[in-house]
């Protein structure tokens, strides 16, 4: 769970993988849908998947080699001060370690979280996505386009 896959249909050799959220201690799940889209981002035209994962964050990555591009937080966000373009992984904050050694803790989001029944898309726009989310949750829509750029 809480990964992607990329497989070539003929052969079934796995391409790539991106796990959203490393040990999944939170049950976030990471099944919320992938947009594939043709962004320019840095100036440059890129074949990109988008995921905006229930853990908070809004993923892009180049769907040709699963490269992370950005990976930018939606919604607030405690258990993860940001994820690492380096190594695609998350910089977990106290709040996570807390919570593995058995602590009691309030995690952001909560399970329930972001992007549950709440569908996403790709427009010709720059950036490339929108959501009715965003307007839910207090953000205006430019805001989560603009996030998906420039990690």
């Amino acid at each position: 769970m809480a990964s992607v896959l990329a497989i070539r249909p003929k052969t079934g050799e796995i391409v790539w993988h991106y796990q959203w959220t490393p040990a999944e201690t939170y049950d976030f799940d990471g099944n919320n849908e992938n947009v594939l889209a043709d962004i320019t981002v840095e100036g440059v035209k890129r074949k990109v998947l988008m995921h905006a994962d229930r853990n908070g964050f809004l993923y892009t990555l180049d769907r040709t080699n699963g490269k992370l591009i950005a990976a930018n937080p939606y919604v607030n966000v405690n258990w993860a001060e940001r994820i690492d373009l380096k190594t695609a992984r998350p910089v977990e904050t106290d709040v996570a370690k807390r919570l593995r050694a058995g602590e009691k803790v309030q995690v952001r989001p909560r399970w329930t979280a972001a992007r549950i029944g709440c569908p996403w898309r790709s427009i010709p726009t720059p950036g490339g996505c929108i959501s009715p989310c965003w307007k839910r949750l207090g953000l205006p829509a430019q805001q989560g386009v603009a996030r998906l750029q420039g990690g």
